[in-house]
């Protein structure tokens, strides 16, 4: 029997959460009547626990391989098409624990069986927001409530067991990220229009621990007693998790970052001028004990980092550019001096995967009424291309653990609002 929990303070949720419904889109456009297809089941024994992998950021998962060449799916579940509401579709890249996948489909939080994706249990939720992307340690699920203002989020943590909320504690400002959680401590980042908010939870019971305001421009990272973050005033801010202070601060001459990545006592990061010609990227490699620069590369011009991943010796700068469609670069640079090692041209591209089988990009090309999406596998020594699989429409991730891919894809008109887990092996 599915169980379902509801949050505490919500008696006004029907009793059974929020169901399941028909109708699925399957890989090439055509409606389904069944929204979970089961090709195959597949053994997953590993772990994709947060947004990056890791709480460095680093994308890099040791041990795994990834799909062999000509992966073909397993399963899949997708969320029925609306037009109704912003929110009724998968949301974010699912984590990954202990044989479930936790992902945030429509306006509820599901666990289901990584073999075959059956639910094992949902958390239900206000229909007025939708949650963000989970990270699982442990025995818990963290998440963050996110609303539309003036209603505030919340920072949450939930059983891993069937759902059910351990704790929930609000944070400060009205618009929310991902939580990260490292070290005991659950990390909230929230902003507004005026300033950004982070606060630190104790995992075990949500007790604040401290709170700092700052003007946040990316998500965070932690290694060991320090995380980092670029904040909009061009900085790149190294603070201790214990007290939120100041560690080192290095100024910049970009007003965007991307995700920070921390490998090899180095952070990782990139930063441009948001304008829409733009000016140059400059990635950095940073010393996190004090901030002095190791390298710096400077990249082309009109281009944006749409994510890092640090691993085997390599950092991999995926990157669009602006205002072209089906027109990114993959390139690999050497952790000790930046010397480039190779350079991949392809379609647009999220945030590469580090794995021992080697390196994944999803890419996507967008046409007038068209849409492509791939799961491309490339070469770690030379970056050539050694399969690539059409997933049909847009593609987001991957998420790789074992040798098994989990995408989440979505169509061209996002005024649809559903989407699609599949798990390709």
């Amino acid at each position: 029997m599915r169980k379902v929990s509801r949050r505490h303070a919500l008696s006004s949720l029907a009793a059974g959460g929020v169901s399941l419904l028909a109708g699925c889109l399957n890989g090439f456009g055509g409606v389904q009547s069944d929204d979970h297809h089961v090709s195959r089941t597949v053994d997953i024994s590993g772990t994709w626990p947060m947004p990056d992998f890791d709480a460095a950021n680093t994308r890099h998962v040791p041990g795994a391989r990834g799909p062999s060449s000509g992966p073909t799916e397993a399963w899949r579940y997708c969320a029925p098409e609306s037009t109704e509401n912003a929110r009724n579709g998968i949301h974010d890249a699912p984590a990954v624990r202990g044989g479930s996948i936790y992902s945030v489909e429509r306006e509820a939080l599901r666990a289901r069986n990584a073999s075959d994706g059956a639910v094992e249990w949902e958390a239900g939720r206000v229909p007025e927001g939708i949650y963000r992307a989970p990270t699982v340690m442990e025995d818990t699920v963290y998440l963050v409530d996110y609303t539309d203002p003036p209603a505030v989020p919340e920072v949450l943590a939930v059983s891993r067991a069937d759902g059910s909320v351990k704790w929930s504690k609000r944070l400060g400002k009205q618009w929310a990220f991902s939580p990260l959680v490292h070290d005991g401590t659950v990390y909230g980042l929230s902003s507004g229009q005026d300033t950004g908010l982070l606060q630190a939870f104790s995992t075990a019971d949500g007790t604040e621990q401290f709170r700092i305001e700052g003007e946040f421009s990316t998500v965070l990272a932690a290694v060991d007693e320090t995380l980092v973050a670029g904040f909009e005033t061009g900085s790149i801010v190294a603070l201790s998790t214990s007290d939120g202070s100041e560690r080192w601060r290095v100024q910049t001459g970009g007003d965007q970052f991307s995700t920070p990545a921390i490998a090899n006592g180095t952070v990782y990061i990139a930063s441009y001028d948001d304008s829409t010609s733009g000016g140059n990227v400059d990635l950095r490699a940073l010393r996190l004990s004090d901030g002095t620069l190791r390298w710096r590369e400077v990249l082309q011009s009109g281009t944006e980092i749409a994510g890092l991943a640090v691993g085997d010796g390599a950092v991999y700068a995926a990157m669009n550019k602006k205002l072209e469609f089906n027109n990114s670069t993959t390139i690999a640079f050497d952790v000790d001096d930046g010397s480039r090692r190779w350079q991949y041209d392809g379609l647009n591209m999220n945030s590469p995967v580090v794995t021992e089988g080697g390196i994944y990009v999803t890419e996507t090309r967008q046409g007038f009424d068209t849409v492509e999406g791939y799961l491309t596998a490339l070469a770690p020594e030379d970056g050539s291309v050694r399969w690539r699989h059409e997933t049909g429409r847009n593609v987001f991730g991957p998420v790789i653990v074992d040798d098994v891919a989990v995408l989440v894809t979505k169509p061209r008109n996002y005024t649809k609002n559903f989407g699609c887990v599949r798990i390709l092996a």
